[in-house]
């Protein structure tokens, strides 16, 4: 290994360093019925201290902004940060370039993109690049007209996830964690309470079986009985989507041309 490399990898170690769960602040990407998807982001001045604050006397930093364009319903911004860093008479130059994109809905698209550019310019150095592979959260909650009331704090969520990164690969994290029997089981059973697996509720971030059940009625595109028999005998994958044509070949075996 080269010195320079060794250098590299002595500040990308430093750099890499988690930021206090405090220094973090976070904001709702979506709704579900029984809480909210979250997104967790430290400032990017924050960031930017970081980094200076790793680098020896004398160096530079230069980010820049080569193009920003429009593709579709987004704003692309291409760019670059390099960092100039004193190396005895010498300058080692570290580089790399990225790009940042922001949604047209946003309300300054071209200042989003920039802003996304930079944070993910940073990361390749290190600077809150856990951020990236933290599992996806939901807080459990409710929307009261507008106001987001939240089962635990938002923070507490972070810090549980933080916690066990590096430890355990999860690719969702509900919380707090469902506890056996946080769903009251009601003298008259509907037949979707019946014994679909459980995993069907954290799938969909959905309190009961019964909105599990409709959950995959809706996305299948299948009837109440063969969603029944599959989120009987089969557990969610560990994807986003659920595949279709698998769901239809096992109903097939199973059932025949029974609805």
């Amino acid at each position: 290994m080269s010195n320079q490399t060794s250098k590299l990898n002595d500040l990308v170690q430093v750099l890499s360093e988690p930021f206090a769960v405090e220094e973090h602040d976070y904001r709702v990407v979506a709704q579900t019925k029984s809480g909210f998807w979250m997104a967790y982001y430290v400032d990017l001045r924050k960031m930017e201290e970081r980094l200076q604050s790793a680098l020896p006397v004398g160096s530079n930093i230069r980010f820049t902004v080569g193009e920003i364009k429009q593709l579709g319903e987004s704003v692309y911004a291409l760019g670059s940060l390099r960092l100039e860093i004193p190396d005895g008479d010498a300058v080692t130059t570290y580089e790399v370039v990225d790009a940042g994109y922001a949604l047209l809905s946003s309300a300054e698209p071209p200042k989003s993109a920039v802003t996304d550019l930079y944070r993910r310019l940073l990361s390749h150095f290190g600077v809150g690049r856990y951020l990236y592979h933290l599992p996806k959260i939901h807080l459990g909650g409710t929307n009261d007209n507008g106001r987001f009331v939240y089962d635990a704090d938002p923070l507490d969520a972070l810090r549980y996830a933080m916690s066990i990164y590096g430890k355990e690969r999860l690719e969702v994290l509900f919380y707090p964690p469902r506890k056996q029997g946080d769903v009251e089981a009601s003298t008259t059973r509907s037949s979707a309470d019946a014994d679909i697996k459980d995993d069907w509720l954290d799938y969909f971030g959905v309190d009961s079986k019964e909105e599990a059940v409709n959950a995959f009625v809706q996305e299948v595109g299948v009837s109440r009985k063969q969603a029944l028999v599959y989120m009987r005998n089969t557990a969610p994958e560990d994807s986003e989507t659920i595949d279709k044509p698998k769901v239809k070949a096992f109903l097939d075996r199973l059932l025949g041309g029974r609805k």
